[in-house]
């Protein structure tokens, strides 16, 4: 069980991560902030102690008053509870160009594999995490799939904006969209 949340919280690093970006106005319909998750919540206690480890703090990596990072953050900050030194983390939480995600990328070891009927790619300490729970899994009768294909793992800043337009946008009033 240890190794398949291990292997989440790596993929997380490229699945989810990588890129991302901000409304124009730099704010999201919903307006949560960092420091409005109560400090005795499993998930802050953990980060905060997570990243004294590695002698940082939230604010360091996550605008706390922008409100699309801090849902970010809160929902797939858990990459940044690793403590595999292996493992390049984003050094923010929203990148804000594909320049900045192709320069993240490119600082990375990338291995490819082929997982059910997608082809993924991450890092390769999440991959080998990846691979060995899923090993698991099988010996269990179970298989771990990749949601969505390939959009799953590694992709660029264009592919994540456009997922970011069919999922978020309709449901929002940002981008012209209505809400649903």
């Amino acid at each position: 069980m240890f190794k398949l949340l291990r292997a989440f919280l790596l993929i997380i690093c490229l699945a989810v991560f990588v890129p991302f970006f901000t409304a124009a106005d730099g704010r999201g319909k919903n307006d949560r902030k960092i420091e409005n998750i109560p400090k005795s919540s499993a998930f802050r206690r953990s980060l905060e102690t997570s990243l004294a480890r590695r002698g940082l703090r939230t604010i360091d990596f996550c605008d706390e008053q922008d409100a699309v990072s801090c849902r970010v953050l809160n929902d797939y900050g858990a990459i940044f509870l690793t403590d595999d030194k292996n493992l390049l983390l984003p050094p923010v939480c929203i990148f804000a160009n594909d320049a900045a995600v192709a320069d993240f990328q490119n600082q990375m070891q990338i291995t490819r594999a082929r997982i059910g009927s997608a082809t993924i790619e991450l890092q390769a300490e999440a991959m080998n995490a990846l691979l060995a729970t899923r090993d698991e899994a099988i010996a269990a009768g179970l298989d771990i799939t990749p949601r969505d294909g390939a959009e799953a793992a590694r992709r660029d800043y264009a592919d994540t904006t456009r997922l970011w337009n069919s999922l978020f946008c309709p449901r929002s009033n940002i981008g012209g969209a209505t809400a649903n």
